[in-house]
């Protein structure tokens, strides 16, 4: 700011350095983000919608993750990172994210957060929860030791079902086919879980008890409780594109 002689003043508004690293745009529902960086003892990342470094309300809430930012300096935030950004819209970084995980386009495929072919996208979604299932996909052990254990299972029908049924997903949109739903139904100790782990081996952790917190796991499982609401598996099919849903 500028004092009444003209002379300029600098004022500390927050109690840490500040960024915009980078901007995302998703095309599909109109909507920016940003990629908030900011150093306390080591420098945190945060990507957020843009309305939230647009609201000295909701800049606030990120208090939580370690940004000093408070209702007396919140007001003084949102008006330098605007002028941040307007500043350097032209040289900051501008990616493309999406709302759902699979099929991106003709010949783009995301797996979680893992880009495969014509892929330039990247998940992002406001929800915790969201963000937390699509990072349940990934890559866990050698495909040496899959192998394993799927031959020791190759002669039982119903699992192999369940198995192929999972690597075919994809080849919907390929086929032009409609989905369809595979069930492993059966009296209890039939190996009904077991097919439905090993399905679910194929695009992440299949272990349905890691989300309690067992310390050797380092993802949530990709299996759903049928105790889940109506809302609840619209919205999570909604992020699949060619992946399966797993209860």
């Amino acid at each position: 700011w500028f004092d009444k002689d003209g002379n300029s003043r600098y004022e500390p508004i927050i109690r840490a350095p500040l960024i915009i690293v980078r901007l995302f745009f998703n095309d599909r529902i109109k909507a920016e983000q940003v990629e908030l960086a900011w150093k306390t003892d080591k420098w945190h990342t945060k990507i957020v919608n843009s309305s939230i470094v647009g609201s000295a309300r909701k800049i606030v809430e990120l208090r939580e993750l370690g940004l000093p930012a408070t209702s007396n300096n919140a007001a003084d935030i949102i008006e330098f990172l605007d002028a941040f950004v307007s500043l350097n819209r032209d040289i900051l970084p501008c990616e493309k994210t999406t709302n759902f995980i699979g099929w991106q386009g003709k010949d783009g495929f995301l797996i979680g957060e893992e880009p495969h072919g014509n892929c330039d996208v990247a998940f992002f979604s406001d929800n915790k929860g969201e963000m937390q299932f699509v990072d349940s996909f990934g890559k866990k052990g050698t495909f040496e030791e899959w192998k394993n254990v799927i031959e020791k299972v190759r002669h039982f029908p119903a699992i192999m079902g369940a198995l192929y049924a999972a690597l075919g997903t994809p080849l919907l949109k390929i086929l032009n086919i409609n989905g369809f739903t595979y069930e492993l139904a059966g009296r209890t100790s039939r190996g009904k879980t077991t097919g439905l782990r090993i399905a679910v081996s194929v695009w992440g952790n299949p272990n349905e008890n890691s989300s309690e917190g067992d310390d050797d796991k380092t993802q949530d499982s990709l299996i759903h409780s049928w105790s889940g609401t109506r809302v609840f598996f619209e919205r999570t099919a909604s992020l699949l594109n060619g992946i399966p849903l797993f209860v």
